[in-house]
This record gives C-alpha cells, structure tokens and sequence, in this order.
C-alpha cells in the first residue's frame, strides 16, 4: 500500500473540491517536473476524477531553473496552448512555473482559469496542509485578519480613514479603514517598511 494510502483522499478533497471546486465536465491540468511527487499527483488526479472532473496529467523535464529561468527549457507554445483550454491548473513542479512566460501566457488567454500552486509539495505536506482542512472557517478566519490588520496601526471605534503608519515600497502613504473596537490590541507586525513610531504588537494605541 502507498503511503497514506487510508487517508490521502481526504487531503486531495479538500484540494479539488473546496479549493478548485471542481465541477463535473470540467477539465483539471496537473502539471509536474520529474522531481515531483508522483503519489501527490496521482491522488489529485483520482479525486478530480472521482468529482466527475477531466484529470490531465503532463511530466516534463526538470528545467535549470524557476519562473522565468524555466522557459527555455519547456515546450511553451504546447503548454500554453493546452493551459488556455483548461478550467483549472494545479502546478506541482519543485522548479516552479509561477511567474515564467508560460503562466503569464496561460493566465492572460483564459480568463476562467483557477490556478492552484503548490510546488514540490510532498505527501507529508499535503496531509499535514489539507487533510481535515475546513476551508469555511479558514475563509471567514482570514476574512476577520484581514479586517484588523488592513491599516497597519489600531484605529479604535470605527473612527474613519486614518493615514496608516505603513508605507509602501513607493513611499506613498497608505490610507485604509480601521474597524476595531476601542479596547483592540492588535497592532501590525513590525517589518521593514513600518515606520519608528508606529505601535508594537501588543500595545494600546492610545494616540488614535
């Protein structure tokens, strides 16, 4: 028996029926270098089908190197020309093809097409990532971070637009809406573009 060969259906659901939501009649390409994890790609494939899906699975050659270093090394035209017609991709390549010619191709001539990329993931990972995953709560969790952390500083009481602490790489200041309640102590994480006077995490912004 392969390995996790019980409980390994429970992670690839989660991948092609929460995540892609894949629908019956609709076609699933699975790309993947001879580096990849065979098992992972054999175990989306089955699911998609079991979903009533159309699985595709297309090897290739490791390439030299990633995204775009990767191009020169892969049959493009076919790959881009196959990737406009799908409904859905999941990329496991370790020497991935996020951001090569070939991506930016394949994203721009098909407007319908979901992108899934999981690079070198393992068996161990997929298990340990999705298995017993509930996307619903995940969904409403990030949903809810989001909220707090979009303006970089506490804003307590709903109290508008501030101009944010954080800048971006630009320079130019940020301005988002804060939402959060007076007692709120949830600050931005420190990092490089976070300005010397803006609030630590844990600290009450008293200022605002």
């Amino acid at each position: 028996m392969r390995r996790y060969g019980l409980e390994l259906n429970h992670a690839a659901r989660s991948v092609i029926r929460d995540a892609l939501a894949i629908q019956k009649g609709e076609s699933l390409v699975i790309t993947a270098d001879t580096i990849s994890d065979a098992v992972v790609a054999e175990s989306l494939a089955e699911e998609c089908h079991s979903a009533g899906g159309k699985p595709l699975i297309v090897w290739m050659r490791t390439p030299a190197g990633v995204a775009m270093a990767a191009d020169a090394d892969l049959p493009r035209e076919a790959l881009v020309g196959l990737l406009e017609k799908a409904d859905a991709w999941i990329e496991l390549n370790v020497r991935y093809l996020n951001y090569s010619r070939i991506f930016r191709e394949a994203m721009s001539r098909n407007d319908r097409l979901r992108f899934y990329c999981l690079p070198g993931i393992t068996v161990d990972v997929l298990m340990r990532c999705f298995a017993g995953l509930d996307f619903g709560v995940l969904a409403e969790f990030l949903d809810r971070v989001t909220d707090y952390t979009r303006c970089g500083v506490c804003t307590h009481g709903n109290s508008g637009w501030r101009r944010c602490a954080v800048r971006q790489r630009s320079g130019s200041p940020v301005r988002q809406r804060g939402g959060l309640c007076k007692d709120a102590r949830i600050t931005h994480v420190p990092g490089p573009d976070i300005l010397d006077s803006s609030p630590r995490i844990g600290e009450r912004n008293d200022r605002l």
